[in-house]
C-alpha cells in the first residue's frame, strides 16, 4: 500500500493500528513511507523526535503552532501525530496562552505575601470561569501593586495600560490604570477553592485557606482593595471598608479581635435592597491607630499612598503624647496635615 502511494496516516486508518506502528514497521523494512508531490518527499520525523514532540506538546506549554516550527515540519504532520497519538485535545485557554509563570502560587497560603494578595483579589480581582482567566487592574498611581503581584507569581508578561476615557457629559477624564492578566487553568481553580470565583462582589464568603497567623496581612490586602482612610470636618480620621455583609462580619471580629478596638457600626451603603453592598468603619485617632498597626504588622507590601495617609491621619493632632499601647514604642508623634481626598 506504501508503495501504491498510499500514507501512512491513511494505512493506519485502513488497517486499524497505530499511525506509529505504522512508522515504526516502515523505517525497520528500511521502507520510505513519505508520500511524494512533485518528486519532493514531505518532511517526517524519526520515531525519536515525534516521542519529543508529544512531550513538548504535553507540558502545555506550547501550541501546535509552536510544535511544527519547532520541529521544521508541516502543521498537517504535526497534526497526523498528536492526533495517532490521542493528544489533540488540549484546552483552548492553554493553547492561547502567551505567558507562563508559577500557577501553583495559590496551592497553599502559606506565606504573608500569598495571604495580602488573596485579599487584594478578593476585593478587586477578577476571574472568568469559562476562558479560566483572572486579572487585576489599579490606577496608574499605585502600579507598583500590579508590579509586586507580578514578582511573586514570577509571571514575565501579562502587564497592559489602559487609557482613561473623557466623560462626554461632564468632560471629566478617567483615570488611567494598569492591568495584570493570568491565564491557566490550575491557577484558577486554586482561586476558586480559596474563595474567589466569577461575579462575586455580591455574594463574597470570607476564606477558610488563609492560616491564622496571616489574617491580618489578608485584611490589609483586602482594605487596600476595597477600604478607605478619610478625615472628617471635624478632623477626626475613619477607617471604612466595604462589601458583603459575611465579610464586612468576618473583618470586623478580626480587626475587633487583633487590635483591641470596640466593634465598628454596619451598614448598607446603597438602597439596592436586593443587592446590598454593606461598609463597616471605626473613628477617632486612638481607633484608627490600633487598626493599622494591626493591618500593617509584618505585612511585605502595602499601597504607598494609602499608608502614607494613614500615618498622616492618625498623627495629626498629637503634638506630644506617648502611645506605647498604640505603636509599641515611646515616640513624640509630629504633627502634619492631611488632604481630606
Amino acid at each position: 500500500m506504501s508503495k501504491n502511494g498510499m500514507s501512512m496516516f491513511k494505512i493506519s486508518q485502513k488497517l486499524e493500528v497505530q499511525y506509529t506502528s505504522i512508522r515504526y514497521w516502515l523505517l525497520k523494512n528500511g521502507i520510505d513511507g513519505r508520500v511524494r508531490t512533485n518528486n519532493k518527499a514531505m518532511n517526517i520525523l524519526s520515531l525519536d523526535d515525534e516521542s519529543r514532540l508529544l512531550s513538548a506538546y504535553r507540558t502545555g506549554k506550547y501550541s501546535k503552532d509552536d510544535i511544527w516550527k519547532m520541529f521544521n515540519v508541516s502543521e498537517p504532520v504535526v497534526k497526523r501525530i498528536l492526533d495517532a497519538a490521542g493528544q489533540n485535545t488540549m484546552p483552548r485557554a492553554v493553547k492561547n496562552r502567551k505567558h507562563f509563570f508559577n500557577e501553583h502560587y495559590f496551592d497553599k497560603i502559606d506565606t504573608r505575601s500569598k495571604a495580602y494578595i488573596l485579599g487584594f483579589l478578593f476585593a478587586d480581582g477578577n476571574v472568568n470561569q469559562n476562558m479560566y482567566s483572572a486579572s487585576v487592574g489599579v490606577a496608574d498611581v499605585d502600579e507598583d501593586l500590579i508590579f509586586f503581584i507580578q514578582s511573586e507569581l514570577r509571571l514575565v508578561a501579562g502587564v497592559y495600560r489602559k487609557i482613561g476615557k473623557i466623560n462626554k457629559g461632564s468632560g471629566n477624564k478617567e483615570q488611567d490604570s494598569i492591568h495584570l492578566s493570568m491565564n491557566s487553568k490550575v491557577f484558577c481553580n486554586a482561586l476558586f477553592k480559596n474563595g474567589i470565583y466569577p461575579n462575586k462582589s455580591l455574594t463574597l464568603i470570607p476564606p477558610i485557606t488563609v492560616p491564622l497567623g496571616f489574617l491580618n496581612s489578608f485584611v490589609l490586602g483586602y482594605f487596600d482593595g476595597d477600604g478607605c482612610i478619610s478625615i472628617a470636618k471635624n478632623n477626626q480620621p475613619g477607617v471604612a471598608i466595604v462589601g458583603t455583609e459575611s465579610m464586612m462580619i468576618f473583618i470586623q471580629k478580626l480587626i475587633c479581635s487583633g487590635s483591641g478596638v470596640n466593634p465598628g457600626k454596619i451598614s448598607k451603603t446603597n438602597r439596592n435592597k436586593r443587592n446590598p453592598i454593606y461598609k463597616t468603619e471605626w473613628r477617632g485617632r486612638v481607633n484608627c491607630a490600633k487598626i493599622g498597626r494591626y493591618m500593617y504588622e509584618k505585612c511585605p507590601f502595602s499601597l504607598k499612598r494609602k499608608k502614607v495617609k494613614f500615618d498622616a491621619a492618625i498623627s495629626a493632632g498629637f503634638e506630644s503624647l506617648s502611645h506605647t499601647s498604640m505603636f509599641g514604642y515611646e515616640n513624640k508623634v509630629t504633627t502634619k496635615t492631611v488632604d481630606s481626598h
